[in-house]
């Protein structure tokens, strides 16, 4: 899952909901965009979350992530890692709702990023959207991360031409199965068009949009 490429959109902020999460599009600024609902419009202050990131990113967390997410050790850090994902992304807050459709005060739980990687002149025009996610240790084993998933695609479906993606892209480490299981069950396929020796030992798996 490459960033140097990435082609970010000049799209609106992405915004969408499962039945328990709320994904919500920050702004270069570090600020959450409108939540579920003009009335219950939520924003993440860019000066509270170095702090956020600093706890989830916990050794369990990030050891299939790429290696720059280990350098996130204190609040400098952290604060870099968001610059930089702001910059060469479109970075999403992931927070629990109630059963009311509102946003529960708990704690940021998790990311999703996504890089946008022109597709190459033979290909259909658009973007590759490379993605990638990350949910805290308390939060896994509750089929979160298939609802995020499942939660992103039925958004790029109803988003597709203004976002000009033509398939999803994600990379999966061959020593992590559990990740895998989870691209499969929401649709993805093995991708045979990415070169392999570049990225050793990551399986790509995509989902056409087309």
């Amino acid at each position: 899952m490459s960033a140097e490429a990435n082609q970010h959109s000049e799209s609106k902020p992405l915004v969408f909901h499962t039945p328990r999460l709320q994904l919500a599009e920050l702004t270069a600024d570090g600020l959450a965009v409108a939540g579920l609902t003009a009335a219950s419009a939520a924003k993440v202050g860019a000066d509270e979350l170095p702090s956020r990131i600093l706890a989830l990113f916990t050794p369990a967390v990030i050891v299939h992530l790429p290696p720059y997410f280990a350098k996130v050790q204190d609040l400098a850090s952290a604060k870099a890692w968001l610059e930089r994902m702001l910059v060469e992304s479109r970075l999403l807050t992931v927070t629990l709702i109630d059963d009311l459709g509102k946003t529960k005060s708990s704690p940021l739980i998790g990311f999703l990023f996504v890089y946008e990687q022109a597709r190459e002149e033979t290909q259909a025009p658009g973007y590759d959207a490379h993605l990638g996610y990350l949910l805290g240790e308390e939060y896994w084993g509750q089929g979160l991360a298939s609802e995020l998933l499942t939660g992103l695609l039925s958004c790029a479906h109803q988003n597709k031409d203004s976002l000009g993606w033509q398939r999803l892209v994600a990379g999966v480490g061959t020593d992590n199965p559990a990740s895998s299981r989870v691209l499969e069950k929401a649709g993805f396929r093995l991708c045979s068009d990415i070169d392999a020796e570049a990225a050793p030992g990551v399986l790509f798996y995509y989902y056409s949009l087309s």
